[in-house]
């Protein structure tokens, strides 16, 4: 008798034990599952922020786009007119057709942030970046210099930039033709303009450069692929303005402090600004207005990606405008924290006061 109540206690003591076992199981799957929930919720959240996020990107680009078509480009920027403001803008004695009034509104073109909603807009007229398409051997070089590519490469770089725009297979002095792509297991080239920036990284010996690539200021966020030739000095990044003969730090630095108040109309105004003599053909080189087609870069704090767009009125097509192209690149550490910023003036609408750049005339 003692042995079978013993042997039940013992049945009853185990089957105690594998329950607190079973309990302590499921609790842990719980708190697993609890943890995967969690996990689950927060992705769904974040991509429910990132959803919101493009399609407020893709409101800001058509808010853009509407302003560009509704608008008119003058020497200081993007103009917002009112109705009665646009039907007394002609003027006979305006080199352009144009004049504006004091209380017009209008957007600086020189890519700095501007405020819409929850997002961070900036616009760039292409006239003030690089031309790749259309590449001047010296300032292209003064341009791969500020990259720290020596002097005896930069010729390489540039022979085989034109080379990769030629539609012929003749080869410049320092060149590569089709024979030199394949032999190196590499995408012969198109033979016609880039279609983006990043699209030089497919010239042969290109991609060897990783500064061009990397980090702020690369080489794709100074150039343009539009058809335009000549610069504008009322928006060209300090880089590019380094790029002509003449011009160092200290130039750049009174250039960029001169525009800030006034605009840039002429050669003289660009040397006055300058301190410096710069010995160009004015007319060959510079072309004080801008171009039609804009770069938009937009960012969001709740978006992981920069949105960047480039725009091109089309007076003469079917639609108002094209888009050149587009893309979503990584933000950076700078792109980042610009998004997040939340002291930068606001994208001016057609008849507010308060453009960030006022004082620009």
């Amino acid at each position: 008798m003692m042995r079978g109540r013993g042997s039940r206690e013992g049945e009853a003591g185990f089957a105690l034990l594998a329950a607190i076992w079973f309990i302590v199981v499921l609790a842990l799957v719980g708190v697993v599952i609890a943890g995967w929930m969690e996990r689950s919720l927060g992705l769904a959240y974040r991509l429910q922020e990132r959803l919101a996020a493009h399609r407020a990107t893709i409101g800001a680009e058509n808010e853009i786009a509407f302003r560009m078509v509704t608008g008119y480009f003058s020497t200081r920027g993007l103009e917002l007119p009112r109705g009665s403001d646009l039907a007394g803008a002609m003027a006979p004695e305006s080199p352009f057709g144009y004049a504006f009034a004091p209380e017009t509104r209008y957007l600086a073109l020189d890519d700095r942030p501007y405020k819409l909603g929850s997002l961070v807009v900036r616009l760039q007229d292409e006239r003030g970046l690089y031309p790749l398409n259309n590449p001047d051997p010296n300032l292209l070089g003064n341009l791969l210099r500020s990259y720290g590519i020596r002097y005896e490469d930069r010729g390489v770089l540039i022979d085989r930039l034109l080379d990769y725009l030629d539609k012929s297979d003749l080869s410049r002095l320092n060149g590569a033709t089709a024979a030199d792509y394949l032999s190196a297991g590499r995408a012969t080239p198109r033979g016609a303009p880039l279609l983006t920036p990043w699209e030089a990284w497919r010239v042969l010996s290109w991609d060897t450069y990783p500064a061009l690539w990397q980090g702020p200021g690369a080489l794709p966020d100074l150039t343009a692929i539009g058809d335009t030739v000549q610069l504008n000095p009322n928006t060209a990044p300090a880089r590019v303005l380094r790029t002509l003969p003449g011009m160092d730090e200290d130039a750049v630095e009174r250039v960029i402090k001169y525009r800030a108040r006034y605009i840039i109309q002429s050669s003289i105004d660009l040397d006055r600004a300058a301190g410096v003599n710069i010995p160009v053909d004015p007319f060959e080189f510079f072309f004080f207005y801008p171009s039609g087609s804009l770069r938009v870069t937009i960012l969001s704090a709740k978006n992981p990606l920069v949105h960047r767009v480039v725009l091109r009125l089309t007076p003469v097509g079917q639609a108002p405008y094209r888009v050149d192209y587009a893309v979503d690149l990584p933000a950076d550490e700078d792109a980042t924290k610009l998004a997040r910023a939340g002291d930068l003036p606001a994208l001016p609408e057609a008849g507010q006061p308060g453009s960030s750049a006022e004082n620009n005339n």
